[in-house]
Protein backbone atom coordinates (compact mmCIF):
# COMPACT_ATOMS: atom_id res chain seq x y z
CA UNK A 1 0.00 0.00 0.00
CA UNK A 2 1.53 3.29 -0.72
CA UNK A 3 -0.60 5.67 1.34
CA UNK A 4 -3.16 5.47 3.92
CA UNK A 5 -6.17 7.66 5.01
CA UNK A 6 -7.64 7.42 8.54
CA UNK A 7 -10.53 8.56 8.78
CA UNK A 8 -10.58 10.54 12.71
CA UNK A 9 -14.17 11.78 12.70
CA UNK A 10 -17.29 11.72 10.18
CA UNK A 11 -20.06 13.98 11.99
CA UNK A 12 -21.82 16.30 9.93
CA UNK A 13 -19.78 19.71 11.33
CA UNK A 14 -16.50 18.91 10.52
CA UNK A 15 -14.54 15.68 8.99
CA UNK A 16 -11.31 14.76 10.67
CA UNK A 17 -8.94 12.84 7.87
CA UNK A 18 -5.34 12.04 8.49
CA UNK A 19 -3.19 11.18 5.05
CA UNK A 20 -0.18 9.20 5.28
CA UNK A 21 2.05 9.13 1.63
CA UNK A 22 4.72 7.82 0.56
CA UNK A 23 7.46 9.48 -1.30
CA UNK A 24 5.66 10.17 -4.69
CA UNK A 25 2.58 9.28 -3.81
CA UNK A 26 -0.13 12.21 -3.23
CA UNK A 27 -3.91 13.64 -4.62
CA UNK A 28 -4.57 15.45 -8.25
CA UNK A 29 -5.44 18.74 -7.86
CA UNK A 30 -8.96 19.40 -7.24
CA UNK A 31 -11.80 21.88 -5.83
CA UNK A 32 -14.85 21.44 -3.30
CA UNK A 33 -17.57 23.72 -1.39
CA UNK A 34 -16.43 23.33 1.75
CA UNK A 35 -13.55 25.21 3.32
CA UNK A 36 -9.99 23.26 5.02
CA UNK A 37 -7.68 24.05 6.92
CA UNK A 38 -4.52 21.39 7.42
CA UNK A 39 -1.38 20.76 9.20
CA UNK A 40 1.88 18.62 8.36
CA UNK A 41 2.54 16.37 11.21
CA UNK A 42 5.85 14.95 9.44
CA UNK A 43 7.66 14.14 6.14
CA UNK A 44 7.50 16.74 3.40
CA UNK A 45 5.89 17.61 -0.01
CA UNK A 46 4.83 19.84 -2.81
CA UNK A 47 1.17 21.72 -2.39
CA UNK A 48 -0.11 22.73 -5.57
CA UNK A 49 -2.60 25.40 -5.55
CA UNK A 50 -4.29 27.58 -8.24
CA UNK A 51 -1.70 26.56 -10.75
CA UNK A 52 1.42 26.99 -8.19
CA UNK A 53 3.69 25.08 -6.25
CA UNK A 54 4.78 25.48 -2.77
CA UNK A 55 6.83 23.52 -0.54
CA UNK A 56 5.47 21.61 2.54
CA UNK A 57 7.25 20.71 5.66
CA UNK A 58 6.26 19.89 9.14
CA UNK A 59 4.99 22.24 11.31
CA UNK A 60 3.29 23.93 7.96
CA UNK A 61 -0.28 24.85 8.10
CA UNK A 62 -2.12 25.91 5.30
CA UNK A 63 -6.19 27.17 4.75
CA UNK A 64 -7.56 26.74 2.16
CA UNK A 65 -10.80 28.47 0.84
CA UNK A 66 -14.02 26.71 -0.86
CA UNK A 67 -12.77 27.82 -4.57
CA UNK A 68 -9.19 27.24 -4.72
CA UNK A 69 -7.93 24.06 -6.68
CA UNK A 70 -5.19 22.01 -4.75
CA UNK A 71 -3.01 18.98 -4.80
CA UNK A 72 -0.21 17.87 -2.99
CA UNK A 73 2.04 15.04 -3.34
CA UNK A 74 5.31 14.28 -0.83
CA UNK A 75 8.64 14.43 -1.77
CA UNK A 76 10.89 13.37 1.59
CA UNK A 77 12.11 9.71 1.86
CA UNK A 78 9.92 9.39 4.97
CA UNK A 79 7.19 10.69 2.97
CA UNK A 80 4.33 12.84 4.44
CA UNK A 81 1.74 13.09 6.82
CA UNK A 82 -0.63 15.80 7.49
CA UNK A 83 -4.13 16.15 9.15
CA UNK A 84 -6.81 17.77 7.45
CA UNK A 85 -9.53 19.27 8.75
CA UNK A 86 -12.82 20.29 6.64
CA UNK A 87 -16.23 21.99 7.26
CA UNK A 88 -18.96 23.91 5.69
CA UNK A 89 -17.64 27.47 4.78
CA UNK A 90 -21.27 29.30 6.27
CA UNK A 91 -19.92 28.75 9.96
CA UNK A 92 -16.49 30.39 8.56
CA UNK A 93 -17.75 32.82 6.61
CA UNK A 94 -19.99 33.97 9.53
CA UNK A 95 -17.04 34.28 11.66
CA UNK A 96 -14.77 35.80 9.20
CA UNK A 97 -17.43 38.81 9.12
CA UNK A 98 -16.50 39.76 12.70
CA UNK A 99 -13.07 40.46 11.96
CA UNK A 100 -10.58 42.04 9.77
CA UNK A 101 -8.65 40.39 6.94
CA UNK A 102 -5.69 40.75 8.72
CA UNK A 103 -6.87 38.41 11.77
CA UNK A 104 -9.03 36.04 10.11
CA UNK A 105 -6.25 33.39 8.21
CA UNK A 106 -9.22 32.63 5.44
CA UNK A 107 -8.42 35.85 3.59
CA UNK A 108 -8.54 36.40 -0.07
CA UNK A 109 -6.13 36.94 -2.14
CA UNK A 110 -4.22 34.63 -5.42
CA UNK A 111 -3.14 31.95 -2.95
CA UNK A 112 -4.53 30.46 0.56
CA UNK A 113 -2.75 31.66 3.47
CA UNK A 114 0.33 29.05 4.26
CA UNK A 115 2.46 29.92 7.92
CA UNK A 116 4.84 27.65 10.05
CA UNK A 117 4.52 26.72 13.37
CA UNK A 118 6.95 26.01 16.00
CA UNK A 119 6.84 22.56 18.14
CA UNK A 120 5.39 23.90 20.85
CA UNK A 121 2.55 25.69 18.53
CA UNK A 122 1.90 22.62 16.71
CA UNK A 123 1.19 21.25 19.95
CA UNK A 124 -1.44 22.86 20.32
CA UNK A 125 -2.82 21.43 17.37
CA UNK A 126 -1.86 17.89 17.96
CA UNK A 127 -4.20 18.49 21.17
CA UNK A 128 -7.43 19.77 18.49
CA UNK A 129 -6.56 16.60 16.58
CA UNK A 130 -7.33 14.05 19.39
CA UNK A 131 -10.50 16.55 20.58
CA UNK A 132 -12.07 16.65 17.39
CA UNK A 133 -11.53 13.00 17.22
CA UNK A 134 -14.41 12.30 19.40
CA UNK A 135 -17.99 11.49 17.78
CA UNK A 136 -20.61 14.24 17.72
CA UNK A 137 -18.92 17.46 17.06
CA UNK A 138 -20.90 20.76 17.61
CA UNK A 139 -20.99 23.94 15.55
CA UNK A 140 -19.65 25.46 19.01
CA UNK A 141 -17.00 22.73 18.71
CA UNK A 142 -16.16 23.82 14.88
CA UNK A 143 -16.26 27.58 16.03
CA UNK A 144 -13.84 27.12 19.00
CA UNK A 145 -11.49 25.57 16.64
CA UNK A 146 -11.85 28.06 14.14
CA UNK A 147 -11.60 30.98 16.76
CA UNK A 148 -8.54 29.22 18.29
CA UNK A 149 -6.43 28.05 15.41
CA UNK A 150 -7.15 32.03 13.93
CA UNK A 151 -5.56 33.04 17.23
CA UNK A 152 -2.93 30.54 16.74
CA UNK A 153 -1.17 31.45 13.71
CA UNK A 154 -1.97 35.39 13.48
CA UNK A 155 -0.65 36.53 16.93
CA UNK A 156 2.74 38.03 16.77
CA UNK A 157 5.97 35.85 17.98
CA UNK A 158 6.69 36.80 21.38
CA UNK A 159 5.51 40.31 21.10
CA UNK A 160 7.11 40.46 18.07
CA UNK A 161 11.20 40.23 19.43
CA UNK A 162 11.68 38.09 16.63
CA UNK A 163 10.50 40.44 13.59
CA UNK A 164 13.66 40.66 10.61
CA UNK A 165 15.14 37.04 11.71
CA UNK A 166 14.49 33.76 9.93
CA UNK A 167 11.69 31.46 11.14
CA UNK A 168 13.90 29.29 12.45
CA UNK A 169 15.11 31.59 14.73
CA UNK A 170 11.02 32.16 15.98
CA UNK A 171 10.88 28.74 16.93
CA UNK A 172 13.69 28.49 18.67
CA UNK A 173 12.52 31.92 20.51
CA UNK A 174 9.94 30.46 21.35
CA UNK A 175 11.47 27.30 22.68
CA UNK A 176 14.17 29.30 24.91
CA UNK A 177 11.28 31.36 26.27
CA UNK A 178 10.32 28.05 28.89
CA UNK A 179 11.92 29.33 31.87
CA UNK A 180 13.42 25.67 31.75
CA UNK A 181 15.92 27.46 29.51
CA UNK A 182 16.19 30.89 30.47
CA UNK A 183 18.63 30.68 32.81
CA UNK A 184 21.00 29.01 30.86
CA UNK A 185 21.34 32.40 28.93
CA UNK A 186 23.35 32.71 25.79
CA UNK A 187 25.42 29.40 25.40
CA UNK A 188 21.65 27.89 25.87
CA UNK A 189 19.52 29.98 23.30
CA UNK A 190 22.78 28.92 20.69
CA UNK A 191 22.49 25.24 21.46
CA UNK A 192 19.03 25.12 20.82
CA UNK A 193 19.74 27.00 17.45
CA UNK A 194 22.15 24.53 16.67
CA UNK A 195 24.56 27.63 15.79
CA UNK A 196 27.55 29.04 17.53
CA UNK A 197 27.49 32.34 19.75
CA UNK A 198 29.57 34.26 17.06
CA UNK A 199 27.07 33.04 13.96
CA UNK A 200 23.73 34.11 16.07
CA UNK A 201 25.42 37.36 17.06
CA UNK A 202 26.37 38.29 13.47
CA UNK A 203 22.69 36.99 12.33
CA UNK A 204 20.84 38.85 15.03
CA UNK A 205 23.40 42.10 14.70
CA UNK A 206 22.37 42.52 11.11
CA UNK A 207 18.76 41.88 11.39
CA UNK A 208 17.77 43.44 14.00
CA UNK A 209 20.83 45.74 15.45
CA UNK A 210 21.75 44.10 18.77
CA UNK A 211 23.05 40.95 20.39
CA UNK A 212 22.71 37.73 21.01
CA UNK A 213 22.77 38.76 24.81
CA UNK A 214 20.14 41.90 24.08
CA UNK A 215 17.63 39.42 23.02
CA UNK A 216 18.17 36.83 25.54
CA UNK A 217 18.06 39.65 28.36
CA UNK A 218 13.85 40.74 26.79
CA UNK A 219 13.11 36.66 26.50
CA UNK A 220 14.13 37.09 30.31
CA UNK A 221 12.55 40.46 31.23
CA UNK A 222 9.15 39.51 29.39
CA UNK A 223 9.00 36.16 31.23
CA UNK A 224 9.34 37.83 34.56
CA UNK A 225 6.68 40.39 33.82
CA UNK A 226 4.33 38.02 33.08
CA UNK A 227 5.62 36.18 36.29
CA UNK A 228 5.05 39.04 38.35
CA UNK A 229 1.41 39.50 37.00
CA UNK A 230 0.27 35.84 37.35
CA UNK A 231 2.04 34.18 40.16
CA UNK A 232 2.68 35.02 44.06
CA UNK A 233 6.52 34.18 43.73
CA UNK A 234 8.98 36.27 45.29
CA UNK A 235 10.79 38.88 43.01
CA UNK A 236 14.25 37.24 44.09
CA UNK A 237 13.06 33.73 43.20
CA UNK A 238 11.49 35.25 39.27
CA UNK A 239 14.92 36.73 38.83
CA UNK A 240 17.02 33.57 39.62
CA UNK A 241 14.49 32.02 37.41
CA UNK A 242 14.85 33.76 34.75
CA UNK A 243 18.93 34.14 34.94
CA UNK A 244 19.60 37.41 36.06
CA UNK A 245 20.12 36.19 40.12
CA UNK A 246 21.73 39.46 41.37
CA UNK A 247 18.73 41.52 42.27
CA UNK A 248 20.24 44.91 41.92
CA UNK A 249 21.26 44.23 38.26
CA UNK A 250 17.57 42.47 37.75
CA UNK A 251 15.71 46.11 38.90
CA UNK A 252 17.63 47.90 36.69
CA UNK A 253 17.24 46.03 33.85
CA UNK A 254 13.36 45.63 34.47
CA UNK A 255 13.01 49.42 35.53
CA UNK A 256 15.27 50.48 31.82
CA UNK A 257 12.45 48.00 30.07
CA UNK A 258 9.28 48.89 31.50
CA UNK A 259 9.61 51.88 33.46
CA UNK A 260 8.28 50.49 36.76
CA UNK A 261 10.79 48.43 39.47
CA UNK A 262 9.44 44.78 39.30
CA UNK A 263 7.93 45.62 42.89
CA UNK A 264 5.46 48.26 41.67
CA UNK A 265 4.71 46.81 38.29
CA UNK A 266 3.39 43.36 40.10
CA UNK A 267 1.38 45.89 42.92
CA UNK A 268 -0.16 47.84 39.59
CA UNK A 269 -1.02 44.60 37.87
CA UNK A 270 -3.06 43.01 41.22
CA UNK A 271 -4.77 45.82 41.44
CA UNK A 272 -6.24 46.37 38.33
CA UNK A 273 -7.64 43.00 38.77
CA UNK A 274 -8.69 43.55 42.00
CA UNK A 275 -6.04 41.41 43.63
Amino acid sequence: MTWRDETIDSSTQLWVVRHAFRSGQGFAPHTHEFAEVFWCESGGGVHQVNGESFPLHAGDVVFMRPDDVHGAYATARAGLTFVNVSFPAEPMRALAARYPDGEWPWRPGPSPMHVHLSPRRMERLHTWTADLSAPGQRRLDLECFLLDIARLVTRPVENDVAVGLPVWMHDVIEVFSDPRHLAGGTARFAHLAGRSQAHLNRLIRASQGRTTTDLVNVLRLQWAATALRMSDQSIADIAATCGLGHLGHFYAMFKKRFGVTPRRYRMDAWQASGK
